[in-house]
């Protein structure tokens, strides 16, 4: 892309053929959300193939992330070492990888966990790559992006829950979704190198302020810190729904395997339309207005998933709990690159560091509650996170203030 002729000046990037660069990304969002929304459902399928217990599975899938805190501490330089487009490469690359070992079902306990190990640093890589190149487009650009970036995930999830009813109406099961997700990832590998080789990179005027941080080094800064736990209590909450709804609603109020479809469908149906509408109802109410809006809504929807009662009652909780955590994420990741524009990848690594936080730390106590109560407590956990998002909205800086 050509320099901008005077000093300030911003090129809008559509208008400088990175059409393809923003169709990569999105495109990336929705095969995080394929892995996400067909997992859901056949996690039971999958742990009962590799014979290991809802207690193992909560901890290693919180490890599987934990191993992958690096990829996100040092996000900055990695990002600049490589190429932000190379890492999104390297992550559909492992996310295949990830899928073939998984259709195995075979293995035990040593390879189930070297294959959430491998599909967990995938996914952090993904995140972290490309919630990056999305802050740099936004500061380029000068327009906002990221909640419509993240309702490809939503949509993503959607189809991948979508993608396990059709392969178990056709008499097929979990190996024959990760094949078909195997496929899809290599094929988007090759995208990404030819994006690489084809498209440059937007830059804004703030991105030449400084060389690359260490994520942790900006967790020093308050405004970071909130960005960081709210997004936290926000993966968190994703990761009880798109983990556990499916086994309890298989395991402990047994649903057929159709229900839980239907419940992670609603789920990625709503935050797809909150994600979608997560722009202009921020703009109306402000980050806070909408921020305690969207804890409220994850609230209520906990409270019906947990509650008991027909499917129904449990798919709409999972729907109202999609419509509540859609928003909270990608408001909070936006205001950390406006926050930071002059290093995108660590503001981008710091925020998520704090959300795989709550990604890692859910699962591994879900497995604990379950062991000890019931999946239903891990359930009614959604509704804390809920509450907990409330409480943290309060908090909100009143507006988004860059770095100097």
């Amino acid at each position: 892309m050509p320099a901008p002729r005077e000093s300030g000046a911003r090129v809008h990037p559509a208008s400088a053929g990175l059409a393809g660069l923003l169709a990569l990304m999105f495109v990336a969002f929705i095969g995080l959300g394929l892995l996400d929304g067909a997992g859901g459902v056949l996690w039971a399928d999958v742990i009962d193939a590799f014979g290991v217990s809802k207690g193992v599975f909560g901890l290693l899938s919180g490890l599987g992330l934990a191993v992958s805190f690096p990829i996100l501490i040092f996000g900055g330089r990695l990002a600049e070492r490589f190429d932000k487009r190379s890492l999104l490469a390297v992550s559909f690359g492992g996310m295949a990888l990830a899928s073939l070992g998984l259709l195995t079902g075979a293995g035990g306990i040593a390879i189930f966990a070297l294959c959430l190990v491998v599909r967990a640093s995938s996914i952090t890589l993904l995140d972290l790559s490309n919630n990056a190149l999305a802050m740099d487009y936004e500061q380029a650009a000068n327009r906002h992006i990221m909640s419509p970036l993240h309702a490809g995930f939503s949509g993503g999830t959607m189809l991948g829950a979508g993608l396990v009813w059709v392969a178990l109406a056709a008499g097929g099961g979990f190996r024959t979704v990760y094949l078909g997700l195997a496929a899809v990832f290599g094929l988007a590998v090759l995208w990404a190198v030819h994006v690489r080789r084809t498209v440059a990179l937007p830059r804004s005027p703030a991105a030449t302020r400084e060389p690359p941080t260490v994520a942790l080094s900006l967790l020093r800064r308050g405004d970071v810190r909130w960005f960081a736990a709210i997004t936290g209590l926000a993966f968190g909450g994703e990761a009880l729904v798109v983990q556990w709804a499916g086994i309890y609603l298989r395991d402990e109020r047994d649903f057929s395997a159709q229900v839980g479809v239907l419940a992670i469908a609603a789920y990625g149906l709503a935050m797809f339309i909150g994600r979608v509408t997560n722009g202009p109802v921020t703009t109306r109410l402000g980050d806070r207005g909408a921020i305690l809006l969207q804890g409220g809504i994850t609230l209520l929807g906990g409270v019906l998933i947990a509650s008991g009662g027909p499917p129904s009652i449990a798919v709409a909780g999972c729907g109202l709990a999609g419509l509540g955590l859609a928003g909270t994420g990608p408001t909070a990741l936006s205001m950390a690159g406006a926050a930071v524009p002059s290093a995108t990848a660590a503001a981008s690594g710091a925020t998520l560091a704090g959300g795989y936080v709550g990604f890692a730390g859910a699962p591994v106590l879900a497995g604990l509650v379950a062991s000890l109560f019931s999946a239903r407590v891990v359930m009614a956990g959604v509704a804390l996170a809920g509450l907990l998002i409330v409480a943290m909205g309060l908090r909100v800086p009143e507006e988004r203030t860059p770095d100097a």
